[in-house]
C-alpha cells in the first residue's frame, strides 16, 4: 500500500517478488499480502483501521497520516473483487478469498466524515452488508454502517 513502488523493509534484503508472493507489477493500493490471499490482506487493513478509529476517538490522527494509502487499498481491492475477471498482471489472474467484514470503519471515516468519494468501496459494501468477519473485525455494519452509500 505504498503507491506504485513499495517501500523496502528496513534491514531486509529479500527480493520484493518473494515478499509479495510473486507479484512483480505494482499498483497503488496493492498490499503485500494481496497475492497470498485477501483474508490476510483484510487482517492488516482491519488492524490499522480499528487502531486508527480508537486513536481518532482519543484525539489522534492515524487515519490522516495514512489516509491516502488506506483509501487506495480499499478502492483497489474492491475494484478488483468486482471485476468478472482478475487482470492477468495481478496475482497471475487469481485472487483468493475476499475482504469481507473489514471496510465499514474506513468507509465511515473517509466517505462519511470527510466526504471523499470511494465508489468501488461503496458498491462493494452495498452488496456485502451486513458485514461479517471474525477476530478483531466484527459488527462493523452495526457500529459504522451509517455512512451514506454512494
Amino acid at each position: 500500500m505504498d503507491g506504485s513502488t513499495p517501500l523496502p523493509r528496513p534491514g531486509c534484503n529479500t527480493p520484493i517478488e518473494t515478499l509479495w508472493f510473486g507479484q512483480t507489477v505494482m499498483a497503488a493500493g496493492l498490499a503485500e499480502e494481496t497475492c497470498r490471499d485477501l483474508e490476510h490482506t483484510a487482517y492488516g487493513l482491519a488492524a490499522y483501521l480499528n487502531a486508527a478509529e480508537t486513536n481518532r476517538l482519543q484525539g489522534g490522527s492515524l487515519c490522516q497520516a495514512q489516509g491516502e494509502r488506506l483509501v487506495a487499498a480499499m478502492e483497489f481491492h474492491t475494484d478488483m473483487l468486482a471485476r468478472p475477471v482478475v487482470p492477468a498482471w495481478l496475482c497471475k489472474g487469481k485472487l483468493v478469498s475476499d475482504v469481507r467484514g473489514t471496510l465499514e470503519i474506513g468507509y465511515s471515516h473517509f466517505a462519511g466524515r470527510l466526504g471523499q468519494a470511494l465508489p468501488h468501496t461503496a458498491a462493494w459494501l452495498a452488496a456485502h452488508r451486513p458485514s461479517q468477519g471474525d477476530f478483531h473485525f466484527l459488527w462493523e455494519t452495526l457500529t459504522h454502517g451509517s455512512a451514506l452509500i454512494e
